[in-house]
């Protein structure tokens, strides 16, 4: 994953400061961590934005399709939903592969 460019910074992974492929329990603590630097009486507008990219992020299906978007401009087409099966890094994938199998 070092060959990879940075998480654009309207990224769910990027609002909160985890990569993709980070643990449900990384992202919980990187939003706590968050949300006690930015409280919402004193930035509103920021506590949203966090509390949107943790909701995103709890959901498996959500977190793999954006894992997903974060890989596909640097993975050929014809051999990404394969490279990415046999790797396995992505928590997700599971969910995400199940729901391509309409499962």
């Amino acid at each position: 994953m070092e060959n990879r460019p940075p998480v654009p910074a309207g990224s769910p992974f990027a609002v909160l400061g985890v990569r993709p492929g980070a643990s449900d329990e990384e992202i919980r603590q990187a939003y706590v961590a968050a949300i006690r630097e930015h409280p919402a009486e004193k930035e509103p507008e920021l506590f949203e934005k966090l509390r949107t990219a943790f909701e995103l992020l709890r959901d498996p299906v959500e977190k793999a399709s954006m894992e997903l978007a974060e890989i596909v401009p640097t993975r050929p087409l014809d051999n990404l939903v394969q490279g990415i099966a046999e790797e396995r890094r992505f928590a997700g994938i599971d969910a995400w592969l199940a729901v391509l199998k309409g499962e």
